[in-house]
């Protein structure tokens, strides 16, 4: 769900319900608009705009709760991967071979994620990979340690191995930017509703025309930033590639 034509969608819905109300306000009889009705009226648009303010806040922190949680998982598989790397260096030769799959799934990874071309959106499921990871994690099951401080290093690579393993699904699933859709809905349809009560009780000029204009713009812009963040390796915010690209400058070292 593209978090740009729902922010669109959002924006002319509570743009077209202000202008309904203001331009229907005529066809509305005036004694359905006297000081009791708007007082009645003004009481509803609160309890609207109370819980329209709570679904909102919601969403905000569960798109925000996820994206830190993305972030945290980046970085600390960054982590892991320099000491897999840096335990592979201190196991011997013998682990040369696994060390340098290491360096090439990573290198693919990052592209896969993180690519160059801006126009190619980040690929989080990729088999690949997944088998990549799984058969460094054989080779390394299959080193033969000459001693116990090789089998060491081999156990804490594995372990490594596996929690490496483990943070991609999560990171997989974190990606695929699933949006409380029962809760956008209701969102969009409260402002809507609460745009056109704004303009029913609004004069007709140019000057709440672009008052009402831009208040809706900036909660469209609201909601985008919210999806985009339930996105966190495409669109306008993304996770940070730098604890990775700062990890692939120390690896072999």
């Amino acid at each position: 769900m593209d978090p740009i034509p729902i922010g669109l969608i959002a924006f002319s819905l509570m743009l077209s319900g202000a202008l309904l109300g203001i331009f229907g306000r005529g066809v509305v009889p005036a004694v359905h608009l006297d000081a009791d009705s708007r007082d009645i009226m003004k009481l509803a648009i609160s309890l609207i705009a109370t819980m329209t303010a709570l679904v909102l806040g919601l969403l905000i922190s569960s798109a925000r709760i996820s994206f830190d949680t993305t972030t945290t998982s980046v970085r600390s598989t960054a982590a892991t991967l320099i000491v897999l790397d840096r335990v592979l260096g201190r196991y011997g030769a013998e682990a040369g071979e696994v060390r340098h799959l290491l360096h090439r799934a990573i290198t693919q990874r990052m592209d896969s994620i993180w690519p160059e071309d801006k126009a190619q959106s980040a690929k989080l499921d990729d088999p690949d990979m997944a088998l990549a990871f799984e058969a460094l994690e054989d080779k390394i099951h299959r080193l033969v340690p000459q001693d116990d401080h090789q089998r060491w290093l081999q156990s804490r690579a594995l372990e490594a191995t596996n929690e490496l393993l483990q943070v991609r699904w999560l990171l997989q699933e974190s990606g695929s930017g699933i949006p409380s859709s029962p809760f956008l809905v209701a969102l969009i349809f409260w402002l809507t509703f609460i745009f056109a009560t704004f303009g029913l009780m609004a004069p007709r000029n140019s000057t709440v025309i672009g008052v009402l204009t831009i208040s809706a713009l900036s909660v469209a812009i609201s909601i985008v930033l919210v999806l985009e963040m339930e996105h966190p390796f495409a669109g306008l915010i993304k996770v940070s590639s730098a604890p990775i690209r700062f990890m692939i400058s120390h690896l072999g070292q």
